[in-house]
């Protein structure tokens, strides 16, 4: 699967975000995801920088270094896997303090 990685930059405080996306593709467009707010509040409205194409893998986050080739694995990828962790664990944690 093809996923991408974009950087954009804040027009009011000139910080740079990057966002990691699976890439959707339609016979006459491509799309991947803006940032959504910047630290200094603003919301919407980015500038593209740059993009780049990346492999994606699926698979669920606790299981997904089972799949790996022993020597596939790197920091980045460890990295990805485990803020994939956290975010889950975190919307679990919410959802049992809604109910």
């Amino acid at each position: 699967m093809l996923g991408i990685q974009s950087r954009w930059e804040c027009p009011s405080c000139g910080n740079i975000i990057k966002v990691e996306d699976v890439l959707i593709e339609t016979p006459s467009k491509v799309y991947f995801k803006s940032p959504s707010h910047c630290g200094c509040g603003r919301k919407g409205s980015f500038t593209l920088m740059d993009f780049k194409p990346m492999e994606v893998r699926t698979a669920d986050p606790e299981q997904a270094e089972l799949m790996l080739i022993p020597n596939e694995i790197n920091d980045e990828m460890k990295g990805f896997m485990l803020e994939k962790i956290k975010e889950k664990k975190q919307r679990e944690v919410k959802d049992n303090e809604n109910q």
